[in-house]
């Protein structure tokens, strides 16, 4: 932005210096409360709702220890649980999930929660 000043005999001044304006949007926050719980051989994972206005989505991770996460289910930004039917029996997951904001924006991992399939 520059600025230039009229005075009242319609004089116009020399441009000020130029200066710019950036703006960062806000990140999104990740929900809390993460749980897990078995449903035969499933695995639903809830968390607490979320009450950010600008979010598109949330992301569920699932991961085995010593591998990279990977995203098994992209939600509605309502959302606040999910059933994982894609399961093994003895294997041991870790969940977590993130949120995306209406600016492609997505939180950190806030926590993870572990369960093994029996």
């Amino acid at each position: 932005y520059a600025v230039k000043t009229l005075n009242k005999f319609a004089g116009i001044s020399e441009s000020s210096v130029a200066v710019s304006v950036s703006w960062k949007y806000p990140e999104p926050v990740s929900p809390a409360g993460l749980k897990a719980f078995q449903q035969g051989n499933a695995v639903n994972v809830q968390w607490d709702e979320t009450v950010q206005s600008d979010l598109s989505n949330l992301l569920l991770y699932r991961f085995e220890r010593g591998q990279q996460p990977v995203l098994i289910k992209t939600l509605d930004a309502t959302s606040s649980s999910y059933t994982d039917v894609t399961t093994t029996k003895g294997k041991l997951y870790f969940y977590y999930v993130t949120c995306k904001n209406k600016y492609n924006l997505e939180s950190e991992k806030v926590s993870e929660i572990g369960i093994r399939v029996q």
